[in-house]
This record gives C-alpha cells, sequence and structure tokens, in this order.
C-alpha cells in the first residue's frame, strides 16, 4: 500500500469510527490498466492503455466537438441516497481552457438527459480569473448557473483536486463543490430539494476555444451514511490527501 493509500485509509477509518456506520469505497481507478479503463465509457477514446493517467485533449479535429459534452463515466446504483464523496486529481494546460470536471447522478451514459455538473472553466475575458460552476442539467434545475463563484486562474501543469461531497438531510441534497490546489482553496454550495437519482457518475469536459490537455488522476467515490461533524471534516480531507502525490505522466 503506497503513501497516498494509507492516509486514505486513515481518513476512511476516522469517517467510519465518528458516523458509528460503515463508510465504504464504492469505486476507486488509478488508471493503471494495460488494455482499458474498467467500468468507463470512453466515447471519444480519451484513455490511452498503461498511461497511468486518464488525459483528454480538445480543440483540436480529432477530439471532443465543439459545444459537446465529453462524458467519461461509470454506472453505480450502490451510491443511492448515501452521502457521498466524489474527487479525484486534474492537471490542465493549455492557452484557452475548456471546461473540466465531475459528474454526477446521469441518467445515462451520454450525459444527454439530467445530471450534476462540478467543474472549472475558463473565465474568456479575465485571463487572471476562472470560473467554478455547480449546476443541475435537467431535472428541475434548482442548482443553476447562478450558483456560480470565481478564483485566481488555475496554473498550467499543477496538480488540483476537484471535491463534489453530498449530503441528504430531510429528503433534501446538499452538494460542495471544492477546488484545492496551489494557493487556491475554494468551495461554492448548492441545495436541491427534489434530488437526481441516476446511476452515472465521472468526468465530463468540453472543447475550448484553443488547444487544452486536461490529465486527470485517482478517481474516487466513497458512501459515508449519517454522517457527523467530524465524519465531514475526514470527508474534505480525503481531497487534500488525494492531492499529496504528483500526477502520474505517462
Amino acid at each position: 500500500m503506497n503513501m497516498r493509500l494509507k492516509l486514505l485509509s486513515c481518513a476512511l477509518t476516522l469517517i467510519t469510527a465518528s458516523s458509528m456506520a460503515s463508510a465504504s469505497i464504492l469505486y476507486s481507478e488509478s488508471f493503471n490498466a494495460v488494455t482499458e479503463v474498467p467500468d468507463f465509457s470512453d466515447p471519444f477514446g480519451i484513455y490511452t492503455a498503461g498511461s497511468g493517467v486518464y488525459t483528454v485533449s480538445t480543440g483540436g479535429p480529432t477530439t471532443t466537438p465543439n459545444g459537446q459534452i465529453a462524458p467519461s463515466v461509470i454506472q453505480l446504483n450502490t451510491v443511492g441516497s448515501s452521502d457521498f464523496i466524489i474527487s479525484s486529481t486534474f492537471n490542465i494546460t493549455g492557452a484557452n481552457k475548456g471546461s473540466v470536471g465531475l459528474a454526477a447522478y446521469g441518467n445515462n451514459d451520454s450525459l444527454s438527459s439530467s445530471f450534476y455538473q462540478a467543474y472549472v472553466a475558463q473565465n474568456q475575458n479575465v485571463a487572471e480569473e476562472d470560473f467554478l460552476f455547480l449546476e443541475e442539467i435537467g431535472g428541475d434545475g434548482q442548482i443553476t448557473s447562478s450558483a456560480v463563484t470565481t478564483v485566481s486562474a488555475l496554473t498550467d501543469g499543477t496538480d488540483y483536486v476537484f471535491t463534489l461531497t453530498g449530503t441528504y438531510s430531510s429528503g433534501s441534497l446538499n452538494l460542495s463543490f471544492n477546488v484545492t490546489g496551489d494557493s487556491i482553496n475554494q468551495t461554492i454550495n448548492g441545495t436541491d430539494n427534489t434530488p437526481l437519482t441516476g446511476e452515472y457518475f465521472g468526468y465530463r469536459t468540453t472543447r475550448a476555444s484553443g488547444a487544452t490537455t486536461a490529465v486527470m488522476d485517482d478517481f474516487l467515490i466513497v458512501s459515508v451514511p449519517e454522517p457527523s461533524s467530524v465524519t465531514l471534516f475526514a470527508i474534505g480531507s480525503i481531497g487534500i490527501l488525494m492531492g499529496c502525490g504528483r500526477l502520474k505522466r505517462k
């Protein structure tokens, strides 16, 4: 067990002890497969077998079309209505970054219907600034694009941890999207009173106006029943722990 997994194990132990219930890793992918990524859809041939990372390149003639979301998702019927965390490491380069982030509770593997998306997009008008978005697509749209905040532009070649946390309360789903890395530690929140129930989770990207490359690694989904405040602290720490190691390079 490497150091990242040891640290992750400690955080999960804290979660389990504090919640008095069994936390569980629902899915973990480090992209080390020598043939294909298990369970992940890959509609644009994004994954390079044996690369150790998941790389999306946009802006060229053979990559993601303009205006189209490129989903790379898995189907998990085990998440249900349990509190959860979805986390992954991102390293983005390019002068005209598109948008890249996480997807949750999609109704199909193409993300053509309802789903939640939590992502970072470049502010085309201010070079030193990026946007954080947390949105519900489809459904009743209670979490909208107005739930957006700004951060300093993500630095090329720098690792960032994107973490989407969901907690249920009296039938409502409270979502929290955090981006951590370099000098950035920014969170955006939203609540859906009629939560989505789709079974598809993973990455979503859109094409930029110029060439952009996003390298992603260590995708993780953890289910945490009935969290306490200590549990939520531990959940947040997982994202930080996942960012402790550098991305594995091809």
